[in-house]
């Protein structure tokens, strides 16, 4: 059985103000197919975990990271699940989470836990193994970025340089870091209207701290296919992969990525009802960042070796 309290809160915050936008039968289908994909969510076989690192293995306000989380990975990838941590962060990646594994494990058992890691940097530029060799790069197309960055971009930030804490511009993508978050929309709002108008094809979309401007072809989900098809090939047969990410929102970086079945995000939600689930629990809490992320690690049941089900109804 569903939980019909955890089922009500999860519609209210995915429907939000939206309901008032439909119809009667437009929105008795949506409840359906959230339902039936919520449903699905919590019924099926996994074989493999995605992550978003910043905004779900730690809290962004604290920036602590919870070692009971990576004592779960440990478990996890002992069981032949592979791990695939994603960001728009570059190598830095690879080694925050191989430091904290190696915090919790044996020299013995380090070798073991990270053969099941994989990491997508840079919103999908490049996806490495736990040995920082490269399984996956996109075509680079840094110099085209900047000189859009320099002819275009910067003079949409003209009056907002104030709240602009720096600029990258590396690995296909432009990393603007804006921490006020109206500011942020605001400077969102007008380099894709910029890119609407010009045709130009590019992703802007807004992460925890700013905002990243990527090539069209690129993303954490399009980077997740090009891995699942490797270890399809290499003996590791991915069908279902379990997601979770905290930029959920049609503007977010995690929008296409978890907007699919098995995807639950630990801070921003979308409106579309095929995933991008919040994590609530039994007793109807929405719970947030790397306390979500426990919540769903917690509910995981290993069935056999490099396979699991969630056991949140």
């Amino acid at each position: 059985m569903i939980n019909l309290r955890r089922l009500a809160v999860i519609m209210k915050l995915k429907l939000c103000d939206y309901a008032f936008e439909m119809q009667k039968k437009e929105l008795c289908r949506y409840i359906v197919k959230l339902g039936y994909q919520y449903f699905k969510t919590t019924r099926i076989s996994y074989n493999a975990i995605s992550v978003d690192f910043d905004g779900v293995f730690n809290n962004p306000f604290t920036k602590t990271i919870d070692e009971l989380l990576f004592r779960y990975i440990t478990y996890f990838s002992r069981q032949k699940i592979p791990i695939i941590f994603l960001s728009g962060r570059g190598t830095s990646l690879l080694e925050e989470v191989l430091e904290n594994v190696r915090k919790y494990t044996s020299p013995s058992t380090y070798l073991i836990v990270t053969d099941n890691l994989y990491f997508v940097t840079y919103n999908g530029a490049t996806i490495y193994d736990s040995n920082y060799s490269v399984i996956y790069t996109e075509k680079d197309v840094t110099n085209k970025l900047k000189k859009y960055f320099y002819e275009i971009v910067r003079d949409l930030l003209i009056g907002y340089e104030k709240h602009i804490e720096r600029v990258k511009i590396k690995n296909n993508n432009i990393q603007i870091f804006v921490s006020d978050d109206t500011i942020r929309r605001i400077i969102l709002t007008k380099i894709k209207g910029h890119t609407i108008h010009s045709r130009i094809s590019l992703n802007i979309r807004e992460t925890g701290k700013g905002i990243d401007v990527y090539p069209i072809n690129m993303g954490k989900h399009i980077a997740l296919k090009h891995l699942m098809n490797y270890l399809n090939k290499n003996s590791k047969e991915i069908r279902n992969v379990l997601r979770i990410a905290d930029q959920g929102h049609e503007h977010g970086t995690d929008f296409e990525f978890l907007n699919t079945i098995g995807g639950f995000t630990t801070d921003k939600v979308s409106h579309c009802p095929y995933g991008c689930f919040p994590v609530v629990s039994s007793n109807g809490l929405v719970l947030k960042f790397n306390e979500a992320t426990k919540y769903i690690f917690k509910h995981i049941k290993v069935t056999e070796k490099g396979t699991f089900q969630l056991l949140i109804r």
